[in-house]
């Protein structure tokens, strides 16, 4: 995954606080999508705004590498797995 800038950190921190540990993620997931549908609706430029996406959209095997690698963590330390709301069917 790309570094973060500081100020990307703090918006992130601000995001992941703002839904809570008690939301169920695919709501949050489907809360980002929404807000990123938006911030996408945002750039005027057609041509901006699609090379956007696909930028986003290029980082999503990442994203997923890091979100299992997280959750592999999570399952193997003791005392500090995430507690989830997430109902495995």
């Amino acid at each position: 995954m790309t570094q973060m800038t500081k100020a990307n950190r703090e918006l992130c921190d601000r995001v992941i606080h703002a839904i809570g540990c008690n939301t169920d993620p695919l709501d949050a997931l489907n809360a980002l999508a929404d807000a990123l549908g938006f911030q996408l609706s945002l750039i005027t430029c057609p041509h901006c705004r699609a090379e956007a996406a696909r930028s986003f959209t290029q980082v999503i095997p990442d994203i997923l590498t890091h979100a299992n690698e997280l959750a592999s963590e999570y399952a193997t330390a003791h005392g500090t797995e995430m507690p989830s709301v997430h109902v495995c069917h």
